[in-house]
């Protein structure tokens, strides 16, 4: 008989035992080549997502606080040698509320894109587009669900109006934000293929974008910018579709087609002859833009004009015409040979104009003060005053044009535009009295300084975050251009925070995400697999001692064991394809199950993202190889004894062969199961201490302690008896630790149980609920109640007097409520809701002393946040989930932000918060964050909490600040969505778990239906002598209920021990109730297999066996 047909009968002969070996191995191979196609298809979902998100867009110009000319996109398309194959669209991009006229329809927090017609270019699919030619609005498809808006319905759109600079800069206009408002028709959603959910942030939130036609909210959102003849078509965003090709045109375009007034800088003609000044238009000059400039030409004359209260005598005074002159501009100029001043001038000295010098009837020689405002925190106002003697008595300037400004003054939003003085809104209180030779000299000579004064002295009272200069003088036309020229030269768009983000590239990067499901799933479904595996090896073991026999016989006939070998190899070698194969086509059925879990009760998982079944080939083919390999492995394993009995052996023993072990194998073998107890002790006590001294997450000490505390037990149940030798049944000792002759299979059996019930136990005791709302600063709250974010940014501090005028509140309601208030940097989410890898997390500034003693840290506290002095890196504090997995860092790691001139900073991971609310972005301090990004004020987010009303004061707020998009959240529910995140993986965990432990019930239903089979002639044997079958089946029962008892009782203590630390220190709640429930359902379901199995194997009598005997 040849080779080949042997084995083929073989298997035919043998096939009811191996098919319990192949479906054992379909489940590992199932498992194995599932979790990487649910892997894949997760990728796949999460890339579709993404490109339909950034459309054909590759790259992004992105302007982070300022405004550039919207035509920079026809300038660099008709750049000379630029591709014409590139896309480029012009985008502003700002954030808003939308509701309806009667209030019944509210949106806050709505992305809000001026688009025109070339923004449709970056679509992937040939559908019928919108026609922008109409005022109106089109929405994204989450928020039109939302909005349930009927076409042609009105909506009410609220912006920001922009600001000349940033509205917590001293003189910059109203204290509170103004708005601009539309009125226009819903014209319907743009769909998915119409770039409906473009978006710059990869996030699982919903896109609650609205898109609006450029040209209407330019015409109204720069009104202020449009005095001295500026235009009003202004945005801040460039998209770009290069395709395949590389940017660097583009940027050498971008770069060559920049002007200074992209760059908001302005070299302007003055009154005075052959003078020249470069001004800012957002009134300060920043330091990079000085610096640049002075090495250009180094002759620049700096110079800082000011809005004081007063200027007026000491008091005391009487020889005055009056008591002081209120509010007027005070120049500070630097020191030249041909200056206004002179080289010589003295800080402590001033000059006043002959108005002014008449008006107190001052003289050289007197002394005078200036009264001024600075800006302290939180925009607070803070008067302060500063005596001067005067030096000089300046001639009067020219009169002003009506519309035009005085040569030393640049353009205050809120003052230069005012006709009158009445119509002043600088932002400041008017305290003192305009009188009527104030509004003549406004009428006359407009902003024209009153007093001059050194730069050094005026930067010593006025310089801010912003800048210290409002204008650099230059004396002849030459210079100017070439300035104007060298400017360029010097300057990049990046200099001015033109950020280029490579979106595409971007998108790419983050598909990759914090969590790997295919690892996870894999990880989860290990001891599913090893299970599978575990099972399919015992039965094959069985199989395999059937043929003992046969393998024999075969060696008595001459084979040789080489012969012998190769044909059982290549039987598991089928048996392993077979089964492989099976897994591979259940894998099928198990990806599906799992995503529909995914999209439905776990879907917790993946922020209900509706995930598609997309599998590689790359995948399965992997899948399905590893598969074969580890079965394989497994089989070859068990088949490795087989051959090392002697042919008379097998012949004569049968299925029944077991060879004792050599004494000094077992000597040996003894002092090795002695070495590993000690080992296991050790490392149980070690990872004890070591959890409790270094505080240790609760996961990595569960596992460590509860699997020492399963190898110590196995060991202690079965490792004497491999040592041991002969067994005294008269000792209960020994009759315990005798669970059965057939120690290896009792072994396997017991470890499936004992280590799924551990799994599963503390699985369910990692649950967590959301903590309850309290005032504890230490908690997972910090004591706060709710988490409030705006659409718009609010100035002022809520519980100011400022704020309660401004916003109308009724104060009484706010008597033992904090609130902390927070700047942000947008980034992407880095919490545990987002399945995108996070790039750049929010950055956040915040307010150290309110949080002090708030939160519980794993590393540092909050005073870690301040910084050495001479340091350029930003320290930050980061939630632990946020660390560990969306960022998948270190403490000390750090992460480069780009700041509000375009320059890259670094920010340290210097504290580490245990599992808060916080989760999601970095926190540094608020100064710092300052003056990282001057040009962004006001605040959008704050917390909420105390020991007040506070769920009154939640509702007040939300009531008065419904035009900034207050939106308002519990820190509880925040916390459950989080939790949810996390007990939905235990979940996934626990159900995989779950699935091991009912293979290990197959396995102990196999086991003893094998078992009674061996003993079938010791059955007839008690039968013979007078034993009645429900009698032999009770004993079947009683000696075979202890494999029930070990497993179920060493996974329970594993996993209550492993606990131990945790519940000690209140980490875990682990919830009696749970455990019992779930050890007597796994002890009823054993039971069930125990009791069919007994019934199945001795269901007849077996007086036949006697002749075997």
């Amino acid at each position: 008989m040849s080779i080949w047909r042997m084995i083929f009968a073989n298997l035919s002969y043998s096939r009811r035992q191996h098919l319990g070996t192949c479906l054992g191995l379909a489940l590992a191979s199932m498992i194995l080549v599932g979790s990487l196609t649910i892997g894949d298809s997760v990728r796949a979902t999460l890339s579709y997502k993404a490109k339909e998100r950034i459309g054909l867009v590759t790259h992004v110009f992105l302007s982070g606080h300022g405004y550039f000319h919207s035509d920079l996109a026809d300038r660099v398309l008709k750049t000379e040698g630029f591709d014409s194959d590139i896309k480029v669209a012009p985008v502003l991009m700002t954030m808003g509320t939308l509701s309806s006229p009667d209030g019944k329809t509210h949106a806050s927090g709505i992305t809000v894109l001026g688009i025109d017609q070339r923004f449709f270019d970056f679509s992937r699919d040939s559908l019928p587009l919108p026609d922008l030619i109409t005022a109106g609005y089109w929405a994204s498809p989450d928020l039109a669900a939302e909005l349930e808006t009927e076409v042609g319905d009105r909506l009410v759109l609220r912006v920001e109006e922009p600001s000349l600079f940033s509205r917590d800069a001293p003189l910059s206009g109203e204290r509170d934000a103004r708005f601009v408002s539309w009125n226009r028709p819903y014209l319907g959603e743009l769909s998915h293929g119409a770039m409906g959910n473009f978006s710059l942030r990869a996030s699982m939130e919903p896109v609650r974008t609205i898109f609006v036609p450029l040209s209407m909210i330019q015409e109204d959102m720069f009104v202020s910018f449009s005095a001295d003849g500026e235009r009003t078509d202004f945005t801040n965003l460039l998209l770009v579709g290069a395709g395949e090709k590389p940017i660097d045109p583009m940027m050498d375009a971008m770069e060559r087609c920049w002007t200074l007034a992209d760059a908001g800088l302005q070299i302007k003609k003055l009154r005075s002859p052959n003078a020249w000044n470069l001004r800012s238009r957002s009134v300060f000059l920043s330091d990079r833009v000085v610096h640049t400039a002075r090495q250009i030409n180094p002759t620049l004359q700096g110079e800082l004009t000011y809005l004081v209260n007063s200027i007026g005598r000491p008091e005391g005074r009487e020889d005055t015409n009056s008591s002081l002159i209120p509010y007027s501009m005070v120049t500070g100029v630097e020191l030249h040979p041909d200056g206004i001043l002179g080289p010589d001038w003295e800080d402590t000295k001033i000059a006043l104009n002959q108005w002014a010098a008449k008006d107190q009837n001052l003289s050289v020689g007197d002394r005078i003060s200036l009264e001024y405002y600075v800006v302290g925190e939180r925009r607070e106002l803070i008067e302060k005053k500063r005596y001067f003697e005067v030096g000089k008595i300046l001639p009067m300037p020219e009169k002003i044009p009506p519309g035009e400004e005085s040569d030393w003054t640049p353009r205050f939003p809120g003052l230069s535009d005012a006709e009158n003085c009445g119509e002043w809104d600088t932002g400041i209180p008017i305290k003192h009295k305009i009188r009527p030779k104030d509004e003549t000299y406004w009428d006359e000579y407009r902003g024209s300084p009153k007093a001059f004064l050194s730069l050094q002295a005026a930067q010593e009272m006025w310089g801010t975050r912003w800048g210290n200069l409002t204008g650099l003088r230059i004396n002849g036309e030459k210079k100017a251009e070439d300035l104007n020229q060298q400017l360029l030269n010097n300057l990049s768009p990046s200099n001015f925070g033109i950020q280029r983000l490579d979106l595409m590239k971007d998108a790419e990067a983050a598909i990759s995400g914090p969590v790997d499901f295919s690892q996870l799933f894999l990880s989860f479904g290990l001891f599913v697999v090893l299970a599978g595996l575990s099972l399919s090896a015992l039965l094959f073991g069985f199989s395999l001692e059937q043929r003992n026999r046969q393998v024999g016989m075969l060696l008595s006939l001459g084979y040789t064991p080489g012969r012998v070998n190769l044909i059982i190899s290549v039987e598991a070698i089928l048996v392993c394809l077979l089964g492989t194969l099976m897994g591979l086509g259940w894998s099928w059925f198990f990806g599906h199950a799992v995503l529909w879990m995914l999209n439905g009760a776990w879907g917790g998982a993946v922020s209900k993202l509706d995930i598609f079944y997309l599998p590689s080939m790359d995948s399965i083919i992997t899948g399905t190889c590893a598969s074969f390999l580890v079965a394989l492995v497994s089989l070859l394993w068990v088949l490795r004894r087989q051959l090392k009995s002697r042919p008379i052996e097998l012949i004569q023993a049968g299925e029944f062969l077991e060879k004792p072990s050599s004494p000094t194998k077992i000597k040996y073998r003894k002092w090795g199961w002695i070495g590993t107890k000690i080992l296991v002790w050790t490392m149980l006590i070690g990872t004890v201490f070591y959890s409790w001294f270094f505080d240790l997450p609760a996961g990595p000490t569960f596992f460590g302690c509860g699997a020492m505390v399963l190898l110590g037990g196995m060991i202690r149940l079965f490792g004497n008896q491999a040592v041991a030798g002969p067994i005294d049944i008269r000792k209960k000792k020994d009759l315990l630790l005798h669970l059965d002759y057939r120690r290896g299979r009792k072994m396997t059996v017991v470890g499936m149980l004992a280590v799924g019930t551990f799994l599963v136990v503390g699985a369910g005791a990692f649950r967590q609920s959301p903590p309850e709302q309290s005032n504890d600063f230490q908690s997972a709250t910090g004591g706060f109640s709710y988490i409030m974010k705006t659409s718009l940014p609010l100035y002022d501090d809520l519980l100011s007097k400022d704020a309660s005028e401004l916003f109308d509140f009724n104060t009484h309601l706010f008597e033992d409520v904090s609130i902390v208030p927070l700047r942000s940097q947008d980034g992407d989410d880095a919490s545990c809701l987002n399945l995108y890898q996070s790039k750049q997390p929010p950055l956040l500034g915040i307010p150290v002393d309110q949080v002090k003693g708030r939160f519980i840290f794993i590393d540092g506290n909050w005073t870690s946040l301040k910084k050495p002095e001479h340091s350029d890196v930003l320290l930050a504090a980061v939630d632990q989930s946020t660390l560990m997995w969306s960022l998948k860092k270190r403490i000390g790691d750090r992460i480069t932000y780009m700041d509000g001139e375009g320059q890259g900073f670094e920010v340290e991971l210097a504290a580490v918060i245990k599992g808060s609310f916080l989760q999601g972005g970095l926190y540094i301090s608020e100064k710092d964050w300052q003056k990282k990004f001057p040009s962004k004020g006001g605040y959008k987010e704050f917390w909420i909490g105390g020991s007040g009303m506070v769920d009154s004061v939640v509702g007040h707020l939300k009531e008065r600040l419904l035009n900034y998009g207050a939106r308002v959240q519990s820190t509880h529910e925040r916390m459950g969505q989080f939790r949810m995140v996390e007990n939905t993986y235990l979940s996934i965990f626990q159900a995989l778990g779950g699935m091991g432990v009912l293979l290990g019930t197959i396995g102990l239903f196999v086991l003893v239906l094998r078992n009674l089979w061996e003993r079938r002639q010791e059955q007839a044997i008690l039968e013979a002598i007078g034993f009645s079958l429900a009698h032999l089946q009770n004993i079947a029962m009683n000696e075979n209920k202890r494999v029930i008892w070990a497993g179920l009782v060493l996974g329970l203590v594993a996993g209550l021990f492993g606990l131990i630390p945790a519940m000690v220190e209140q980490k875990q709640n682990l919830s009696p109730i749970s455990v019992l429930g779930f050890g007597a359902s796994l002890l009823a379901f054993s039971y069930l297999s125990l009791f069919l199995a007994v019934q199945i194997g001795l269901k007849q009598q077996s007086f036949d066996a006697l002749r075997d005997e």
